[in-house]
């Protein structure tokens, strides 16, 4: 599998290139999600990147990297711009949007 960038949400500007990739099951995504974010769980993942917009870069996101590093190398494999999100939505709620709960 390829190397794929690992994003810190904190270095990330409000307004960045992503598409952000949520790879976490319905019942997490439920509970929170980034705003704007399209869920797609890993494991649909390879029945359905094809439906995916080839034209953009996406921003994998799970609970805590995890799954998201196997989507995003997916991804890349695949021929998809792809990068992970370090620490996933967990992270993200301590460092960039603390409104967002934790579970």
């Amino acid at each position: 599998m390829s190397d794929v960038d690992q994003i810190p949400p904190e270095s990330l500007p409000d307004s960045h290139p992503y598409l952000i990739l949520d790879v976490r099951e319905p019942s997490e995504y439920d509970f929170v999600h980034i705003p704007g974010s399209v869920l797609l769980p890993l494991g649909e993942l390879s029945l359905r990147y094809h439906q995916l917009p080839e034209d953009r870069s996406f921003l994998c996101l799970c609970h805590h990297g995890i799954r998201s590093q196997r989507a995003a190398q997916f991804l890349a494999g695949k021929g998809f711009k792809a990068a992970n999100l370090q620490g996933g939505i967990d992270r993200w709620s301590l460092k960039k949007d603390p409104s967002l709960p934790r579970y």
